[in-house]
């Protein structure tokens, strides 16, 4: 049986594909789910400044994700936990004792010590492991290749690793399992592991601190480096001089440098060539969407993890709607298990049907032309369809053009040359186009919510 936590963790995980990570941390992992029926769901906020916030400019986020989660509304009640805990028997009728982590009489296993920036706690990156990673022929050598460096860190024909490929296919995920794999069989091994964002952050924060020596050994004295989402150091000149560096001395030390990017080196034009040329120095990994049977695996997987036991004609069904990414059918199958759990409804196959219903009729390209993108765009932003497909390029034309070539990428199967093609640019200068939004996306909840508005809109 799931808890509220399980299930509010099961919706946080579906407005990934709206979201920021630290949009989603910072609004909605903060509050607690405390209770949850077939007409209500009590929230506590740690304080009344969170309450405010969320009760006045998220609640309607909240709304919408539960009614996609579990299928019927509910009205959303906000309490505070400032001045002590939230007594929501005013609300059941009845007293409701604080849900307690479940545990048993299996003792559990600490995951090792690592020096982790990342926002999430080492517990649940520790889920990552090389078990559980489904392996099919889209990612077969990226499993190779990190798994080979992780037995042997010390190798320099695998350095620097590279991992490439699209969001939710499961890079963060070798990253993770590396990590694990290197701390358990010889804890003496210091990792970083660092989102490139975070390094630019850090670095800009040590310079207003003169404490750049402090940064330069947090990141250079350690046996492994890694750095996710790496390509967002692209066109940064301070962060890439000092990533040039600190690359620079820990292979010459021998110590082992890992990358994750959505792109291969060649693609990121705006890189300084130097780096480029490192970064393609040792191994460099595709992991490709997975395929049919591969989905199927994944998503067997995932059920058979939650104890529920889901019939091969609803896996083939999710498997061939829904090709996106892992996270998407990972998303699948907690919507389906939380609507069975919750209306203690038998896991059918129209039940399954239903659950994901807007899922399939809204995956990318189904029923999106390009032609309703630049329609929905123009009339919002007040650009007209001619001047955001002309060369002109002053800052109001050029960026409506980005956001349009970012929504055409996200809403449609078209590739960068061929969206290209509808701009009269190439290839590289449509992934510009939609980085420029997205760096623009991960600083500016205001923006973000405004491309979340149009993709709305845009499906209708």
């Amino acid at each position: 049986m799931q808890s509220f936590t399980e299930v509010w963790n099961i919706v946080t995980d579906a407005m990934k594909d709206e979201f920021s990570e630290s949009f989603i941390t910072l609004w909605f992992r903060s509050i607690k789910l405390l209770y949850l029926d077939e007409s209500i769901a009590v929230f506590a906020a740690k304080n009344d400044f969170y309450r405010d916030i969320i009760e006045n400019k998220h609640k309607q986020k909240i709304a919408r994700y539960l009614k996609l989660t579990l299928d019927y509304n509910v009205d959303i009640i906000i309490e505070s936990e400032e001045n002590g805990p939230v007594d929501i028997s005013k609300y059941t009728g009845e007293t409701v004792i604080e849900e307690k982590p479940v545990t048993n009489d299996k003792p559990v296993t600490a995951a090792p010590a690592v020096t982790n920036e990342n926002e999430y706690s080492n517990t649940q990156n520790f889920e990552y492991t090389f078990e559980n990673f489904i392996v099919g022929s889209s990612n077969r050598f990226a499993h190779a290749a990190s798994l080979a460096v992780a037995k042997n860190p010390h190798d320099n024909d695998y350095n620097p690793l590279f991992i490439h490929g699209e969001s939710g296919l499961g890079k963060t995920h070798l990253l993770y399992a590396i990590m694990r794999h290197i701390k358990e069989n010889d804890p003496s091994m210091t990792i970083k592991y660092v989102k490139s964002e975070d390094f630019t952050n850090k670095l800009i924060e040590s310079i207003a601190n003169h404490s750049t020596a402090e940064f330069r050994n947090t990141f250079r004295n350690v046996n492994v480096l890694m750095v996710d989402d790496v390509q967002f150091i692209a066109g940064k000149e301070s962060t890439e001089e000092e990533f040039f560096h600190t690359f620079n001395e820990l292979y010459e030390d021998g110590k082992q440098i890992i990358l994750a990017s959505d792109r291969p080196p060649s693609a990121m034009k705006t890189l300084e060539s130097r780096l480029r040329t490192r970064f393609e120095w040792g191994i460099i990994a595709d992991i490709q969407p997975p395929n049919l049977e591969l989905r199927i695996a994944i998503m067997k997987n995932k059920a058979e993890k939650k104890g529920v036991d889901i019939s091969y004609k609803i896996l083939h069904y999710l498997a061939e709607n829904l090709t996106s990414n892992v996270r998407q059918l990972e998303g699948a199958i907690n919507r389906i298990c939380a609507q069975s759990f919750l209306t203690n409804t038998p896991l059918t196959f129209e039940m399954a049907q239903s659950c994901v219903a807007d899922m399939i009729t809204n995956k990318p390209g189904a029923n999106i032309s390009v032609g309703r993108i630049l329609t929905v765009v123009s009339q919002k932003k007040g650009v007209t369809i001619e001047d955001i497909k002309s060369r002109k390029r002053t800052e109001t034309i050029a960026f409506t053009r980005h956001i349009c070539v970012y929504l055409i990428h996200k809403l449609t199967d078209m590739s960068f040359g061929k969206i290209g093609e509808i701009f009269k640019r190439d290839r590289t200068t449509m992934m510009n186009s939609v980085k420029a939004v997205e760096d623009e996306i991960k600083i500016n909840s205001l923006y973000e919510e405004e491309i979340n508005e149009l993709i709305r809109e845009i499906k209708g």
